[in-house]
């Protein structure tokens, strides 16, 4: 997702980019059992992005948030001086095992996690020596370890949720659910297939249910 317009957002990007930044590896990481890597914690990206960041006129935030299937992401967004911005989404890598599942230090990692590979992304930022945790069909924790992936919902099971959530805020009222697709500028349903779109859509009628339903048998 992103402004309507993002000449100024890119130039100021592309004056980051020749910055050649170079963030500290700070921490060390175990891969494999045996093999070890260097890379940088959040507190050090944060911290060493936060000024050259700025002094283009740049800053990124970072927010949770939950899809339509209950899926937990993560929203990060460039922001620049002009207004523009350049918004991703991923979901979060949650250690899935039964030990974890409720374990709040555990959702803590995979959130940090989550902010540091998706800060390197969208800045363009090495963070680590190798890919070990992406060779081993893993990723690392934040804090060095590796842990299972948490597995994802197939697009399939996306819609399915996605539509069920609609019919349950709408109370089934295919006239409301119209409106809502027409005034957000689409042409049915199925045009809203990502997940930003999909939680805009939400977000949409559920404030149009609250504030101007149409009685289900109109």
């Amino acid at each position: 997702m992103q402004s309507d317009t993002t000449a100024d957002i890119v130039k100021a990007l592309i004056k980051f980019a020749q910055m050649d930044l170079k963030v500290r590896k700070d921490k060390t990481g175990q891969a494999g059992g045996s093999r070890k890597y260097k890379y940088a914690s959040l507190d050090t990206v944060v911290a060493e992005i936060r000024k050259p960041l700025a002094d283009c006129g740049l800053f990124v935030s970072q927010t949770g948030m939950m899809d339509t299937d209950g899926t937990e992401l993560l929203a990060t967004t460039i922001h620049h001086e002009s207004g523009e911005f350049i918004r991703g989404v991923q979901p979060l890598h949650i250690d899935d095992s039964a030990s974890k599942r409720n374990d709040s230090q555990a959702h803590g990692a995979a959130m940090t996690y989550s902010r540091r590979y998706a800060l390197a992304a969208a800045l363009g930022l090495a963070l680590e020596d190798d890919d070990d945790a992406q060779s081993l069909g893993k990723s690392s924790n934040g804090n060095g370890k590796i842990v299972p992936l948490k597995k994802q919902p197939s697009e399939d099971e996306k819609k399915d949720n996605f539509l069920k959530t609609v019919r349950e805020i709408s109370g089934g009222s295919a006239h409301d659910v119209n409106y809502c697709i027409k005034t957000n500028g689409y042409g049915s349903i199925d045009e809203i297939t990502t997940t930003e779109q999909r939680l805009a859509f939400v977000d949409a009628i559920r404030t149009h249910m609250a504030t101007d339903p149409t009685p289900t048998n109109n």
